[in-house]
């Protein structure tokens, strides 16, 4: 059967076409006067943050009130020790300055240090901030932010004289006791396998599921996908601490 479709309508779905085909899709941009921009000036004593990987980007940011996206970001990748990092003609949107991990779209992924403007002296000039000393590695974020977390909490249950599967996840034991080191409940796996984490046990775990566990993990990462993310990719670019 032929269908026929009046002119107007072909030459709408003719343009519409057009429109996906191309590929183009239109970049975000902030539009503002110079003269009311300012500059930002970060100083601090910075370890770990070339850990940061994959399809994130670990970066000096502002942002505005209401939008996740970064109105300007800066690469912190190569930092180390002690360094100043200067952000020039920030927009006068910029309600916050924040040490960010950011995706290609420049999107905030995490925070790991944020800075209210409305607390500088003067947004007509230089801002300056001093942060002291950060660990910003890939690591630590997942420590604070997964084991020691308030929505996840691992190391609520495997912590103390008995922790659970024989695991103690308290902050400063975490990390030898995961990586490179064999599961109980799989002695086949490691728990975080360098480099692997589709035979990481620990993954598998909480992103899967495993018959071995009997709790539920990966209901307690159910609106968790970002931090599943980040430590798949941790892991990945070879589990450093």
């Amino acid at each position: 059967m032929n269908y026929k479709f009046p002119i107007p309508i072909i030459a709408f779905l003719l343009a519409f076409t057009t429109s996906c085909d191309d590929g183009h899709v239109d970049e975000k941009t902030y539009t503002y006067d110079d003269s009311d921009s300012y500059n930002v000036q970060l100083t601090g004593n910075f370890t770990k943050a070339s850990t940061w990987s994959g399809d994130f980007t670990l970066a000096l940011c502002g942002f505005n009130e209401t939008d996740k996206y970064a109105t300007i970001a800066k690469s912190l990748s190569n930092v180390d020790g002690e360094t100043t990092v200067k952000l020039s003609n920030v927009p006068p949107e910029t309600k916050t300055v924040e040490i960010a991990v950011i995706n290609i779209l420049r999107e905030r992924i995490a925070t790991l240090y944020k800075y209210d403007i409305g607390n500088a002296d003067n947004v007509n000039d230089t801002i300056r901030i001093d942060v002291g000393e950060l660990d910003l590695g890939m690591f630590a974020y997942i420590n604070s932010n997964l084991f020691q977390g308030t929505k996840t909490s691992c190391s609520k249950c495997h912590s103390g004289a008995n922790p659970r599967a024989g695991l103690d996840l308290t902050a400063d034991k975490a990390y030898s006791n995961i990586v490179g080191t064999t599961s109980t409940k799989s002695p086949d796996m490691q728990l975080v396998k360098a480099g692997d984490s589709e035979n990481s046990f620990l993954y598998k775990v909480i992103s899967v599921g495993d018959d071995n566990v009997h709790y539920s993990h990966t209901q307690l990462m159910a609106d968790e996908q970002t931090m599943l993310d980040i430590l798949k990719q941790w892991i990945d670019a070879g589990a450093k601490e």
